[in-house]
């Protein structure tokens, strides 16, 4: 990028087809660099050790534009000996075990707590709650059986504005983070609207830079049914497509689309590979005037404020 756009006498001496490429090693590669860290280090990993090292390392690769490659793998390995130096000693050979627990993966210190305490808080949110507790029983019950997590897919929030999709949103990177699914618990927010360009070609790119700041976390996109619409949506919804495609790239990429129900149907049929890869649906529901009602005494009672002529209220909000 650099040489492309920043100065045309360097883009014309460095010719971009002919330069040497360094990809990223994939799995196979990086278990083999650990393995050789370790027998020049005379460090002696479990097989579980092995299998944790290598997901944190598959997460990281996912997440981070420039992945470390060798690097990454040190930078683990010093972190998992000074844990385990901290624990146990050294074998009579000179040998160091090394353990599950010596590799700190996202969310380890924190599954015990209470996942939905935040929503909780919130207003008309046990439907939400509900979906989101159905999902994390089938983590749980994969992770008792030993058998492989369900794939997750993407989501796609029907509602009105403040029925709390953002809100949800943010939980739920918390939530697949705490389990290890995503390597980052941030949400990059933004929109339909935001996400389309403003002359031809321009598009692609306003997404994948979307996709980039989301990656290896959540990308949430609001008014997500603007992409059905105007000149450039079908290159928007075409770059997404071609994303969630790229498991190498975007694998550990969570995109959640929100907006009104009608709408976002409609723009989901204007794309079926979009529509085929969105697979969790929540429905947020409107208020009633009676759910507006309690929210409000709720509130006012929370903050000490009392309320006179309470049914003269009641009819206002109503």
């Amino acid at each position: 990028e650099m040489l492309q756009n920043q100065n045309p006498g360097l883009r014309r001496r460095f010719a971009a087809d002919q330069a040497f490429r360094f990809e990223d090693y994939n799995a196979t590669q990086l278990e083999k660099i650990l393995s050789g860290c370790c027998n020049a280090k005379n460090y002696k990993p479990s097989l579980e050790f092995r299998e944790k090292a290598l997901k944190k390392l598959e997460m990281q690769r996912r997440s981070e534009s420039h992945f470390g490659n060798a690097g990454s793998v040190q930078n683990l390995l010093k972190d998992a000996v000074a844990r385990a130096t901290s624990k146990r000693k050294c074998s009579s050979d000179g040998t160091l075990r090394l353990e599950p627990d010596d590799v700190e993966l996202p969310g380890d210190d924190q599954m015990g707590t209470e996942m939905f305490a935040e929503l909780d808080k919130l207003y008309q949110m046990e439907h939400v709650i509900s979906e989101l507790k159905k999902l994390k029983a089938q983590f749980d019950l994969a992770d008792d059986e030993g058998e492989e997590r369900p794939k997750l897919g993407h989501f796609v929030f029907v509602g009105a504005p403040g029925t709390g999709k953002t809100t949800v949103a943010r939980s739920l990177g918390k939530m697949l983070h705490r389990y290890g699914i995503i390597a980052r618990p941030d949400v990059h927010e933004t929109s339909g609207l935001k996400l389309t360009g403003e002359h031809v070609g321009s598009t692609k790119k306003v997404v994948e830079e979307s996709l980039d700041k989301a990656k290896g976390g959540v990308l949430f996109i609001d008014e997500a049914y603007e992409l059905g619409s105007g000149p450039f949506g079908a290159e928007a919804c075409a770059t997404l497509v071609e994303a969630m495609t790229n498991e190498d790239k975007y694998g550990g990429l969570v995109i959640v689309m929100a907006g009104y129900q009608a709408d976002m149907q409609s723009m989901l049929d204007t794309n079926q590979g979009l529509k085929s890869r969105f697979k969790r649906f929540i429905n947020f529901p409107d208020w009633d005037p009676s759910n507006c009602t309690e929210f409000f005494q709720t509130k006012a009672n929370v903050n000490n404020f009392s309320i006179e002529n309470h049914d003269q209220s009641v009819a206002i909000i109503e």
